[in-house]
């Protein structure tokens, strides 16, 4: 019942134009996602998410540029991993031909369960990009977006590389996700002969980062890099501001400018950094930036093309929609998923629109691109990496 509510909410909003299309082929090709779509924080982003998905597959179906016609169907697993299992096994009845999944502990519980391999499922992450759903490389798992390990190499590079930081410190989720994600940090600082002067934990289940704030706050740190989810660097970068603290703060593509700026204030999130995945929201020169922002007006959803989290749901489905109009050329039969699969192992390069994909060859980090954003005294992330040099020194 919640599925169907949730799809007839948003898809009346979006006048899903498929639902009254004749079928071009026997059989329609599936799309799932399990998410949570329903309640809480995390349903707040799912939510967005699938709008970008839903948003993309309503103009193909639309414009007919698939070779197939395609339907969606989602599940809301409340952010439970044991959910999104169930979720997925339910959907399997409809024979998908790609599942797009939520954060790292759900699509690692996929994993988990060998419903990719199992079933030749090709599964879509969305808002994660940690090493754990990464490694080992499972081969029906594709990766749209950089990963973490990326990210925060990105990150030393720019610092200490560019600029010539070589005080790094860490806040961290005491978690997989933080783990990770500070290893990932230490391994990159290595291999400049570096090391953190600090790190911090967290504990996440209360996001209270005073204890860290106490182990920061005192050492002679010119970065601290933030592997954390919103509601704690929010508060930390709060804080730390608060307390006097001057060493550059730094976040990773979890952290969402705009809710960042919401939650600590410009006065605070000012000079903040963020790596960002994605191309840039306001880069509308771009083609797919552009493609998003015309499909979200048109949906009338104007306050969407701000959202990161809807536009990577709308990249993650133009990238199913490839995969499906290659594996449909000279198919008379349906696409399933390892058609789907093939396809996009055998391309080359998927040109999604100014952001470029390859999985050819075994890859399946997609993407590498990042750059890193500094939020300016309007609240607004610019992305010129001249001006993390100057906000340093101020």
């Amino acid at each position: 019942m919640q599925r169907r509510a949730f799809t007839a909410r948003l898809g009346a909003s979006l006048a899903l134009p498929w639902m009254g299309l004749s079928a071009r082929a026997a059989a329609p090709v599936t799309i799932g996602m399990v998410a949570p779509l329903t309640s809480g924080t995390a349903a707040e982003v799912g939510k967005q998410v699938a709008l970008g998905v839903e948003t993309y597959f309503a103009d193909a179906q639309r414009t007919q540029a698939l070779g197939a016609d395609v339907r969606v169907v989602f599940e809301d697993d409340d952010f439970k991993p044991e959910k999104t299992v169930a979720g997925a096994r339910k959907l399997l009845a409809a024979k998908p031909a790609a599942l797009i999944s939520f954060a790292t502990s759900n699509t690692q519980a996929l994993i988990e369960a060998k419903i990719p391999e199992e079933h030749g499922l090709p599964v879509f992450p969305t808002r994660s990009g940690s090493q754990v759903i990464r490694e080992p490389v499972n081969p029906y798992v594709f990766h749209v977006r950089a990963g973490y390990s990326t990210e925060i190499a990105k990150i030393v590079a720019q610092m200490a590389g560019a600029i010539g930081i070589t005080k790094f410190a860490a806040l961290y989720q005491d978690d997989a996700y933080g783990k990770t994600g500070l290893a990932a940090l230490q391994a990159a600082l290595e291999q400049r002969k570096l090391k953190l002067v600090a790190s911090a934990p967290y504990d996440r289940t209360t996001s209270d980062v005073q204890p860290a704030l106490g182990t920061l706050r005192g050492v002679d740190a010119q970065v601290i890099v933030m592997v954390a989810g919103h509601k704690a660097a929010s508060a930390f970068v709060q804080a730390y501001k608060g307390a006097g603290g001057h060493a550059q703060l730094v976040g990773i593509s979890d952290l969402d400018p705009v809710k960042l700026v919401q939650e600590a204030g410009v006065e605070r999130a000012r000079g903040v950094g963020l790596t960002q995945v994605f191309p840039a929201l306001s880069s509308q020169s771009i083609p797919v930036v552009r493609e998003f922002h015309q499909l979200m007006l048109a949906a009338k959803k104007p306050d969407s093309v701000t959202s990161l989290a809807t536009f990577e749901g709308f990249l993650v489905a133009k990238a199913i929609g490839q995969g499906i109009r290659l594996a449909a050329a000279g198919r008379s039969a349906a696409v399933d998923g390892r058609a789907l699969a093939d396809a996009l192992n055998r391309t080359p390069r998927i040109d999604l629109g100014g952001y470029d994909l390859s999985f050819q060859g075994g890859r399946r980090e997609g993407s590498l691109f990042t750059e890193i954003a500094i939020i300016d005294g309007s609240g607004r992330a610019r992305r010129r990496a001249r001006g993390m040099g100057l906000l340093l020194k101020t």
